[in-house]
């Protein structure tokens, strides 16, 4: 019980396990304080199942059944990791995760007996065992960090590199438009500044139109020399 708790109270730190996995270790922990091993079996198969299959998302799941020798449909809108696996065999699935060196061939075959004892009908080992094959399970499974497969991390970093081509692009035309704004305005205060003063010199006759200074019309330059 003590490895039990140490892994659901230091995850976070130590191991990658969602939340689902959490509850149904401390279902795990409750159950065996009961004696209630068959059901303890149940969602411990859970727990370490759930890991099979966000292992196989994240190494790829295109890469993965690629070479999949199994028909199937995958549900990638579901929420739930189980509901997107539905349609495939967990057994076969765990096979070819060892084919494709995902997991050990030592980690294949405890969970072949996780498998075993958890379809059984009676309680078939003791509280000591069970909690032995735990700490197995632990150190060939969760002690393991995720694989990524090469075709996914180029993938990846394609994908990222393209979500940034556009952001870039807008950066760049902002710039633009901010610097065109800049310029409009400061065309319209120079016309501000000028205009008022030129308007009320004509309307007041103190200068003449035709003759009028540089600084108010630089047209002046090319018709009057």
């Amino acid at each position: 019980m003590k490895n039990l708790n140490y892994i659901i109270n230091t995850y976070n730190h130590d191991y990658d396990l969602n939340d689902k996995e959490i509850q149904s270790l401390k279902e795990v922990s409750i159950l065996l304080e009961r004696n209630y091993i068959l059901y303890a079996f149940n969602e411990l198969w859970n727990v370490f199942y759930s890991q099979m299959l966000r292992r196989i998302e994240h190494y790829g799941v295109e890469c993965f059944l690629d070479t999949y020798p199994h028909k199937g449909t995958y549900h990638s809108h579901s929420e739930i990791v189980f509901e997107r696996w539905e349609s495939y065999n967990s057994t076969q699935l765990i096979e070819h995760m060892r084919s494709l060196k995902l997991i050990e061939t030592s980690c294949y075959h405890l969970l072949h007996l996780l498998f075993y004892y958890k379809s059984k009908l009676e309680n078939p080992v003791t509280k000591e065992y069970f909690l032995t094959l735990l700490t197995l399970l632990e150190n060939t499974i969760l002690s393991h960090p995720f694989v990524q497969s090469k075709k996914e991390q180029s993938t990846l970093l394609a994908r990222r590199a393209s979500d940034n081509q556009p952001k870039r692009r807008r950066s760049d035309e902002q710039q633009k438009h901010s610097f065109s704004t800049r310029k409009q305005e400061d065309r319209r205060a120079s016309k501000k500044e000028v205009l008022p003063e030129l308007s009320q010199d004509i309307h007041t006759g103190n200068i003449n139109r035709f003759q009028l200074p540089l600084q108010h019309n630089t047209s002046s330059v090319e018709k009057y020399g």
